[in-house]
């Protein structure tokens, strides 16, 4: 990382990060925990996990969660960098992309191209749930209720604030 201004060189990573996200942010979650706490230390586990889950919590954007990671990391400037890095490029892409796609004349290529990139992005998300559940749960009762939420999640067309809560509920009665 450069020494004379590790918020460029930082944003500049969030830059290749947003290159690499299909499907969305979280999928490349567990290349930003191992580049913010294994390899920078930049944030530490429960700084990551604590950040993650405010930013998923608060309304808004699935992306803010990275804000507050710049937010941490450098303040103001941190913020506006790290987010900028995250959202232009794939605005930018997306919207020109969309201009092309359209315009594509074999339409069964097109179904497949999506088709297969729903399952990469789908892969993508479960290797970043798996990140945050070997950086959160530290017990296994913890481990099997994240299994249990997760199957019910992709078994049955249960809202997953059902399961959420349910496993607040469990926590609140000393169960976790």
């Amino acid at each position: 990382m450069e020494r004379e201004n590790p918020i460029a060189a930082i944003a500049l990573q969030f830059v290749v990060f947003s290159l690499l996200s299909l499907g969305g942010v979280s999928a490349v979650l567990p290349d930003m925990h191992r580049f913010l706490v294994e390899t920078t230390g930049l944030l530490t586990e429960s700084e990551f996990v604590e950040l993650y889950t405010l930013g998923r919590a608060a309304p808004g954007p699935n992306v803010l969660f990275v804000t507050l990671f710049g937010w941490r990391i450098g303040g103001p400037l941190g913020a506006l960098a790290i987010t900028a890095g995250m959202c232009l490029p794939p605005a930018l892409l997306a919207f020109a992309f969309v201009r092309l796609w359209g315009r594509m004349p074999f339409p069964t290529w097109r179904r497949t191209i999506e088709g297969a990139l729903a399952w990469l992005a789908g892969g993508f998300m479960l290797a970043g749930g798996y990140v945050l559940t070997l950086s959160a749960d530290h017990s296994t009762m913890a481990f099997a209720i994240t299994a249990v939420a997760t199957a019910i999640s992709f078994a049955t067309r249960i809202s997953p604030l059902w399961t959420l809560a349910a496993a607040a509920g469990m926590g609140i009665a000393g169960w976790v």
